[in-house]
């Protein structure tokens, strides 16, 4: 007969390192983070809210408890219970629906240094859902998370100055936002960049970087990019024309949704 050896289970909950017995349940473990959460540590009470939110570590999920739980995290200090608070007001999760105590929420968030915050409220001055319509401190908040490294942020920014919105219209300032969200690996930032590159605009035109830039999009599934190098290299635009790798990139282009490329798969 085979006998099992008993052994410890260790766990940090919270920033808590806890050691029990390996008959550790789920609900010892909920039970262990509302104590901590009790004692009034923020981090507990916000894994408690992801655990009633999405139901996990074996809780039944419950929205209004979760919100309650952000709050706490949230009053405690937390910028991300401010956030996802925000989140469940902006959409009526768990609670009533209040569109400007979300914006307050995100707010917390974002000067709590947790930038999707930052984001998110930006979205809101962007397209004046919830909030009057402002771009300019939709680009003050694009701008907070880009400097903070949020790479599709640096994009958004560099889509406003090329175009003039909420800032004056700055290709230079366009092509040095694009350029940080590919540095970012964001695929659209590589490919907008590209494209200034390839006109000559905001940057000196230089169509073998351009290449280089379609390229690393196409890799990253930006169709565009995936279109735009088979244009490129069936017409030899600073390349060698090659048609069985235009046909390649077009194929690519088709395959990731975009339907120009898909007839006949050149």
């Amino acid at each position: 007969m085979h006998r099992f050896q008993s052994f410890v289970f260790c766990a940090c909950v919270a920033g808590v390192l806890s050691c029990v017995p390996g008959s550790l349940h789920a609900q010892d473990e909920l039970d262990q983070l509302g104590r901590t959460c009790d004692a009034g540590n923020p981090t507990a009470c916000l894994d408690l809210g992801h655990a009633y939110f999405y139901g996990g570590r074996g809780a039944t999920r419950d929205l209004t408890r979760a919100a309650a739980l952000y709050r706490r995290a949230c009053e405690a200090g937390h910028a991300e219970g401010c956030h996802q608070l925000a989140v469940m007001l902006d959409g009526g999760m768990g609670v009533s629906r209040d569109a400007d105590l979300a914006v307050t929420y995100y707010e917390q968030a974002c000067d709590g240094g947790f930038v999707v915050g930052c984001h998110d409220l930006a979205l809101m001055y962007e397209s004046g859902e919830g909030v009057p319509l402002d771009h300019a401190r939709a680009a003050e908040l694009f701008q907070r998370a880009c400097d903070a490294g949020e790479a599709t942020d640096c994009y958004n920014l560099g889509v406003m100055y090329a175009n003039g919105i909420g800032v004056a219209a700055d290709p230079a300032a366009a092509a040095s936002y694009y350029e940080q969200a590919c540095d970012g690996d964001n695929a659209t930032g590589c490919q907008a960049l590209g494209m200034l590159c390839f006109e000559g605009v905001g940057v000196t035109q230089d169509q073998a970087r351009a290449v280089a830039l379609f390229e690393r999009a196409c890799d990253g599934n930006e169709a565009e990019s995936c279109y735009n190098l088979g244009v490129i290299y069936e017409a030899g635009y600073g390349v060698q024309a090659d048609s069985a790798r235009a046909a390649e990139f077009y194929k690519k282009a088709c395959e990731a949704g975009l339907e120009d490329a898909c007839r006949g798969t050149r």
